[in-house]
């Protein structure tokens, strides 16, 4: 039996064209995945407390000993390294012996528990599987949240906060601190601050970040950065510094290099266990002579909407400069058009456009300056050059529809849109796009996303395969229909559109 589907009512609706703006954050990275990721790279933040009652007994170690935890090896209370306070416990292991501690806990089955930690590594040599750990397990030794092997390889010699999230199965939970892996290595290591409480909503990280010096008169010159704070509920796993000069950083603190003049905000972002995500800004500049400057008057403004597909641009630079050129994120790199009053024309592309101008000198020395534009096509967004892999198919076989967006706006096509991203995602700027499928004038509808398929050509070289990309992507929809008739179909596009 062959299934008819036909094309005399095709509906292209397009609809919900939000008027939105997403600002791109300008991280690259690929998206922060912040749970189901053990172990993680937990940075040295100073310590801000739960407000949950910790049910942990004597999780500071305040009493000078180590009541309430059953020890092993060489495990015992030291006043020779804290997080807070005089006193720690401090867990040496010397490849021969076990060492560590643990203790039991009065749990609810299916309630979500937090345990965090301070973690300090004294010393540590030689190599082997695993490591120090801190661990939750059932009354049945089942491993219910694990740190991962701890190393100075990842956290080096400084404090750093551990948090695990388990679900309770059993009335009694157990948790573990100490080594666990092969002989050949040997740790002391220093936990303080110890503390394992019901988790509820997820509280954010609490921070203060600071530049030094955050005004600089002559350069090059080195500036140091910190992040200082504590997430009061968990732990921070992600730091991403964006000095808005063009450099970034991944680290808590350090310092950089400043050789560039000019007017800038320091963006940092700041991620906990649990994907809640803050930014902090702080303001910088830096000036130093003989150094180009390049200054931007057209347009005058940063996140400008425009309509036309080619942007004048154009500003001065002081005399000392030889060339000036205008790049973008977008594919393009050009000279401008003289130097001390110079001009450019930036083709641009649909979405978010970063445009940095660069002014040398004879010398060599740089000077940049950006602005931040926004193209947004004049005609509206419409489908065009649908097509169908067949007029006519048999039940339960894919149809295939292939097709065009025009006049979209969307920097990123290949994210869908969402008017709430969540947080840490809000650089995405993108677009949904659904077929609408029915056999019955839309009283029962089936509802299939789009994606946009880029083809490939196969090449066999040294035998190996090669890929090579074979055209422009192209918007594709399949879908298999369950029962024979006559079926019509629509097309909805939904994107941000500002301006």
């Amino acid at each position: 039996m062959r299934l008819n589907i036909t094309a005399w009512r095709r509906v292209v609706q397009l609809w919900r064209l939000a008027v939105l703006f997403l600002l791109s954050a300008g991280i690259a990275p690929g998206p922060w995945n912040m749970t189901g990721m053990a172990p993680r790279s937990y940075l040295p933040i100073a310590q801000r407390q739960s407000h949950q009652p910790n049910l942990l007994v004597n999780g500071s170690f305040e009493t000078g000993n180590l009541n309430g935890w059953a020890a092993s090896g060489t495990t015992g209370a030291s006043n020779a390294e804290a997080h807070s306070g005089a006193w720690s416990a401090r867990i040496a292991y010397a490849r021969t012996s076990s060492a560590g501690m643990e203790a039991d806990v009065l749990t609810r089955i299916g309630e979500t528990y937090k345990f965090t930690g301070w973690v300090k590594i004294a010393s540590e040599s030689g190599s082997d599987w695993g490591g120090f750990r801190l661990e939750a397990s059932s009354w049945d030794r089942k491993s219910l949240a694990t740190s991962g092997p701890l190393l100075v390889a990842a956290h080096g010699n400084a404090w750093f906060k551990v948090a695990l999230t388990f679900t309770a199965t059993s009335n009694q939970t157990r948790v573990q601190i100490g080594y666990f892996g092969g002989p050949g290595r040997s740790q002391v290591v220093n936990v303080d601050d110890l503390a394992l409480f019901v988790k509820g909503a997820n509280l954010p990280p609490n921070v203060a970040i600071n530049l030094t010096p955050n005004a600089i008169d002559r350069l090059p010159l080195t500036q140091q950065y910190s992040v200082v704070g504590d997430d009061p509920d968990g732990a921070i796993v992600h730091i991403a510094w964006d000095f808005g000069d063009g450099t970034h950083a991944l680290s808590a603190s350090g310092s950089r290099r400043v050789a560039i003049p000019g007017s800038y905000t320091a963006t940092v972002r700041v991620a906990d266990d649990d994907g809640a995500v803050i930014s902090k800004t702080i303001a910088w500049s830096a000036a130093g002579g003989g150094i180009p400057s390049v200054t931007i008057s057209t347009p005058a403004e940063n996140n400008l909407a425009v309509h036309s597909a080619t942007l004048a641009i154009g500003g001065r630079a002081s005399t000392s400069t030889t060339n000036v050129r205008v790049s973008s994120d977008r594919d393009f790199a050009g000279a401008a058009s003289g130097t001390a009053a110079w001009t450019a024309q930036v083709p641009l592309q649909p979405g978010w456009n970063r445009l940095l101008v660069q002014a040398n000198d004879a010398s060599g020395q740089i000077s940049t300056a950006e602005r931040i534009v926004r193209y947004i096509p004049n005609p509206p967004l419409r489908v065009s050059g649908l097509a169908e892999s067949a007029p006519s198919i048999e039940r339960w076989t894919p149809l295939e529809l292939t097709f065009a967006l025009e006049n979209s706006a969307a920097t990123n096509p290949q994210f869908p849109f969402d008017p709430a991203p969540p947080l840490g995602l809000e650089w995405i700027d993108g677009i949904s796009v659904d077929a609408l499928f029915t056999p019955d004038n839309w009283q029962t509808i089936y509802r299939r996303p789009a994606f946009l398929n880029q083809r490939y050509e196969r090449a066999l070289k040294n035998d190996q395969e090669w890929l090579y990309p074979s055209g422009d992507p192209v918007w594709t929809v399949r879908f298999a229909p369950p029962t024979v008739g006559v079926w019509k179909y629509r097309i909805e596009a939904t994107e941000a559109r500002g301006g």
